[in-house]
């Protein structure tokens, strides 16, 4: 009988902190998956930022290569613009020669 007493008494024992261990294995779980949705809205957060500056880095690119295209349209008109300038200096010393 003191044996069975004895048994009973370990076996209340072990469910009590089964339990505990249960309590605070769910307590535990719970905070996880909080740090988990916080993780979760600030990736989405930073996921969002990611789009806005990428959109806005493809802005620059587009405006950068319309920038470098007029450059080399102004490049261009320059060349032929010294050309005719020389050209006209050309005919100049030409016409004072004669």
């Amino acid at each position: 009988m003191k044996k069975l007493k004895k048994q009973k008494s370990l076996l209340t024992e072990a469910l009590k902190n089964i339990g505990k261990e249960l309590i605070r294995l769910k307590k535990e779980k719970s905070s996880i998956e909080k740090k988990l949705k916080i993780a979760q809205v600030k990736l989405q957060e930073v996921q969002g930022k990611e789009a806005v500056i990428r959109a806005k880095l493809n802005k620059l690119i587009n405006r950068e290569n319309n920038l470098e295209r007029k450059k080399t349209e102004v490049a261009q008109k320059l060349d032929k613009v010294k050309n005719k300038l020389e050209k006209v200096m050309k005919l100049k010393d030409e016409l004072k020669g004669v």
